[in-house]
């Protein structure tokens, strides 16, 4: 079966994807925490590496490019130093940034992390979270109205930060149906994206948890059954011809219609630093399905790829070969 999936990545070399979405700059200052500071108790961190690191749709942009597609990106960033280190690493992992709209009245969005040895500490967010202009607004339609068709899939990674707004939106719902594409949608607010008609729609579980009102959530070891029961509902409620509902350590339900829920499983990991790994799950779904693959087929891969990033540390991303390496030796 592992041939299979090894002859799927083998397609997504040279597939074109759009991501659209909200661009943030991770930035980790990792040190050590032997003293006690004088005006507060709380410790002093000796910081000794410094990482900045694409994140939010940045950073599925970059998994999407690692994993072999060809990428553009379309968002708006400031006109901020952090701004310029975002770009700079989004373009040494060679994606497309000409479509990266900069607006002098916002600032870019950057999430701080401190942590002492592999204790996080605190997290510092900054940014400008309301919703873009409107000529920006005008601009990514009209970038959408130019690109989308001609794309092998569109990704939407939204994390309600203003990037995506309503006429955006309307404006990906007209696409769509006058020429149907590989639409994924990720997003904190999936409800907005119901008209849409995209292909699949990948929740977590406590966006699942706000979507379908649920209010007593399971417990840990319980949640995959729980939501099963939901699956006519969820692809209701999300417009969509598939959703990939990812449950944390059990795995992920894969939903269609008139079909029973297919499960793929998570292997357990101990790593409480690495982030990203719905980012790397939605890009690896995304190529997978573009290639031309079954909803289970790419849920597989999409599990794998998100396995090799719960195995680093940071924002990270799965590339190609990594996915090929853990799949294969996954077989033996």
């Amino acid at each position: 079966m592992n041939s299979s999936y090894l002859a799927t990545i083998d397609r997504f070399s040279g597939l074109n994807v759009l991501v659209i979405g909200d661009a943030m700059l991770d930035v980790y200052l990792d040190g050590a925490a032997n003293r006690i500071c004088r005006e507060a108790p709380v410790p002093i961190v000796d910081i000794r590496d410094v990482k900045a690191v694409p994140g939010g749709a940045a950073n599925t942009a970059v998994n999407l490019a690692q994993l072999g597609a060809s990428v553009h990106y379309l968002s708006v960033v400031g006109c901020d130093h952090e701004a310029e280190l975002l770009k700079e690493s989004l373009v040494s992992h060679g994606l497309d940034i000409s479509l990266v709209i900069c607006d002098p009245t916002r600032r870019t969005l950057t999430k701080q992390r401190v942590a002492a040895g592999t204790q996080l500490l605190v997290r510092f967010d900054a940014g400008t979270t309301e919703r873009v202009c409107n000529e920006h607004e005008q601009q990514m339609i009209d970038t959408l109205n130019e690109k989308f068709h001609g794309m092998d899939a569109v990704v939407v990674s939204d994390y309600s930060y203003g990037i995506l707004t309503d006429p955006v939106i309307d404006a990906l719902r007209v696409l769509q149906k006058k020429k149907e594409n590989t639409l994924v949608i990720d997003a904190k607010s999936l409800d907005k994206y119901r008209r849409v008609g995209a292909t699949v729609a990948k929740p977590n579980y406590q966006e699942l948890v706000t979507l379908l009102a649920i209010t007593e959530p399971a417990p840990v070891g319980q949640r995959s059954e729980q939501i099963r029961l939901y699956g006519q509902k969820l692809l209701k409620k999300t417009g969509t011809k598939y959703v990939a509902a990812t449950i944390d350590v059990e795995g992920a339900l894969l939903f269609q219609h008139s079909k029973e829920p297919y499960r793929t499983f998570s292997k357990p990991v101990e790593n409480t630093r690495a982030a990203g790994a719905g980012d790397t799950y939605v890009s690896a779904l995304t190529l997978a399905l573009a290639s031309g693959s079954p909803i289970e087929v790419a849920g597989e891969i999409a599990k794998s790829a998100a396995m090799v990033i719960l195995q680093k540390s940071h924002t990270a991303t799965c590339t190609q070969n990594e996915l090929r390496h853990y799949l294969g030796s996954s077989s033996k």
